[in-house]
């Protein structure tokens, strides 16, 4: 899986009493948030897919921060990003966000 959090959305989670304990792995205040799921035949494989692509990510001047998540944390990362559309939906105002091409984003 490979999702992609905006600020929009991560700053709806803020205020959000049970979506803010899912942020744990949110550092600072970024524009965005790129979610990478990698899967092995070993939790090592997988850490090993990971670390490769942080290294890719690094060299190519690309984010400044890399939290690797396992489970049963990770569970915790995918509730956030499922909640996503409900706390837009959910924003005081008339005005509301629309996810209209994440996935193609992706």
């Amino acid at each position: 899986a490979c999702e992609l959090m905006d600020k929009l959305v991560l700053d709806c989670t803020k205020a959000n009493r049970e979506q803010s304990k899912n942020r744990f792995f949110v550092d600072g205040d970024p524009a965005a948030v790129l979610m990478i799921e990698f899967r092995g035949k070993s939790r090592e494989e997988a850490e090993k897919k990971a670390a490769a692509m942080i290294d890719d990510l690094k060299g190519r001047g690309f984010g400044y921060a890399y939290p690797v998540v396992a489970a049963p944390d990770s569970k915790r990362v995918w509730e956030l990003r499922n909640a996503g559309l409900g706390v837009l939906s959910n924003m005081p105002g008339e005005a509301k966000g629309v996810a209209c091409i994440e996935d193609t984003a992706v």
